[in-house]
């Protein structure tokens, strides 16, 4: 996350779990144009979080996300997610990390 922002337009969410007993939530983006993996984001220490589904249908992944914002306050040290598409969530929490494929 170059200056504690990271910002994605146009991509599929094709791994999408979350775990309240744990406290964590794991999100897996893939490029919408080719399929290949772009990053995956564990996120706990969750502080608020809402979600919401916006398609009918149970399973729904991949699924098209048009934005996903991460940034970090520096000041109070915490970690603000905002992904809107097939499926909307916000949350705030103490850690974020950001895994991206291994390239060649």
């Amino acid at each position: 996350m170059k200056d504690h922002y990271l910002k994605l337009v146009d991509v599929n969410l094709s791994m999408f779990s979350i775990n309240l007993d744990k406290n964590e939530v794991i999100i897996e983006i893939l490029n919408m144009d080719n399929g290949s993996e772009v990053c995956t984001i564990n996120i706990n220490n969750i502080i608020t979080l809402q979600y919401q589904n916006n398609i009918d249908e149970k399973d729904i992944l991949p699924a098209y996300i048009g934005e996903l914002e991460i940034s970090k306050n520096l000041d109070n040290r915490l970690y603000y997610l905002k992904m809107q598409g097939w499926v909307d969530l916000s949350l705030v929490s103490a850690n974020c990390s950001i895994n991206y494929p291994h390239t060649t």
